[in-house]
């Protein structure tokens, strides 16, 4: 066995060869980036990362049908630990950006916080695997799945088994938080939303449908958000189905914000557009929900 171990834009990158054999290691990655890394092969974390990136990713893939796995580490940006960026956000600074890769995947266990834009960013790519992070304090959305005008829409994401929480942005128009979905064909499916979204404007959610169609979000946990579950006036085949969405938003604003309308489900999309089935909630617009407990595949 032979083992080279170097600097690439001051992360510490590790590829280890096994001579004589056919195991060959996927890069390894830890320590400061000061500029965005780029990911073409599998790509693992070996210990935490610290993004000093300014007005760019931390993370993009640059190449299809591979995987980034945080294997229990942390990705951490530029936003205040507490505060974040206090509602306002920073153009570029994802943390990690598919970039239009088909085929690619991010994985944990592992944490992305504190990143002064979105935390993942799923854009213009097909078949993307967003699974078991953790993604808080980051400064508009969690997770993002999005079109581009030069990368084309986002099919078929996948975004499941994962935890967001206090993600968000209080710009005007801007309305964003847990998991946020502008793409087609994606599942969002057994993930934990809480704590996402400003007061002011009350436009965040736990888990929102901006446009797309053909969208299906179930057996999602969603509490605490300044809105639960988000419909927006383009989505279109949605299925809303064995969600439980209930204390939207927290009790805390209920008393400071009386102003506040924030509900379980809010539904913005045409009549007949979103399908919804057996979602444990208490308060709706345009919605649908059922009382007793959330029934299991």
């Amino acid at each position: 066995m032979k083992q080279w171990t170097w600097k690439v834009a001051m992360a510490t990158l590790t590829v280890t060869a096994f001579f004589g054999s056919t195991a060959w290691a996927a890069d390894r990655v830890s320590g400061v980036i000061t500029r965005t890394y780029v990911i073409v092969e599998d790509t693992d974390l070996i210990g935490n990362v610290t993004c000093d990136v300014g007005s760019s990713p931390c993370f993009s893939f640059g190449a299809p049908d591979v995987e980034l796995r945080l294997n229990g580490f942390t990705i951490t940006g530029k936003a205040d630990p507490v505060t974040a960026c206090g509602g306002a956000t920073f153009p570029a600074e994802q943390g990690i950006i598919t970039n239009g890769a088909d085929n690619v995947s991010v994985r944990g266990p592992g944490v992305l916080q504190r990143f002064r834009r979105h935390g993942v960013v799923v854009i213009g790519s097909t078949n993307a695997r967003v699974v078991d992070l953790t993604v808080s304090t980051n400064c508009a959305a969690g997770i993002i799945v999005v079109g581009d005008i030069v990368l084309g829409d986002s099919f078929g994401t996948i975004v499941e088994n994962n935890i967001a929480v206090r993600n968000g942005s209080a710009a005007p128009g801007f309305g964003c938080g847990g998991i946020c979905i502008l793409g087609h064909n994606s599942r969002v499916r057994l993930n934990e939303t809480h704590g996402n979204g400003y007061s002011v404007p009350a436009d965040d959610f736990g888990i929102g449908v901006h446009t797309g169609t053909g969208n299906v979000v179930e057996l999602n946990t969603v509490s605490g958000n300044t809105n639960g579950v988000f419909l927006g006036a383009g989505a279109r085949e949605t299925v809303v189905r064995e969600n439980t969405v209930i204390g939207n938003p927290a009790i805390q604003v209920g008393i400071t914000h009386p102003d506040v309308l924030g509900v379980d489900i809010l539904n913005l999309a045409p009549a007949g557009e979103t399908k919804f089935e057996r979602n444990l909630c208490a308060t709706t617009v345009n919605a649908s929900c059922v009382p007793g407990r959330r029934q299991q595949d």
